[in-house]
């Protein structure tokens, strides 16, 4: 048995969940209507990630023109998985809870974070079926 003093607990504790908590946050989305992909989706994935992810430029190997082309994925797997945002690279790419935070800092083509607000209409899309 290995006993470790109060403090070392302690701080393991606050780094551990530090760590869980450091991606972007995400706004509280709540209404009953679907997401509506073309008005809603399309146009913060074109300013940001369709720039480096579609048929010319596909870095990953992703294409991110279309649902089913998100689906398909690319070298790291399909980018989402319907119904479960929680469970998507895409998603866990954009608030940046995997190892590959996207956009990239420094990027050649201007893409930035997603808001809040964007990071909760892509979460709620995922989760209603990525329709």
């Amino acid at each position: 048995m290995i006993v470790l003093p109060l403090r070392c607990v302690i701080t393991a504790l606050v780094v551990s969940s530090g760590a869980y908590a450091a991606g972007l946050p995400v706004a509280s989305l709540t209404r009953s209507t679907a997401v509506d992909y073309a008005t809603e989706v399309v146009p913060f994935l074109k300013a940001n990630c369709t720039a480096c992810h579609n048929k010319t430029t596909t870095k990953g190997g992703l294409n991110m023109e279309t649902p089913a082309l998100m689906l398909e994925g690319g070298d790291s797997g399909p980018a989402i998985v319907p119904g479960k945002a929680s469970d998507s690279l895409l998603f866990e790419s954009a608030t940046h809870l995997a190892d590959s935070e996207m956009p990239p800092k420094g990027n050649k083509v201007g893409a930035v974070n997603l808001s809040p607000d964007e990071l909760a209409l892509l979460k709620q899309w995922i989760d209603q079926g990525a329709k």
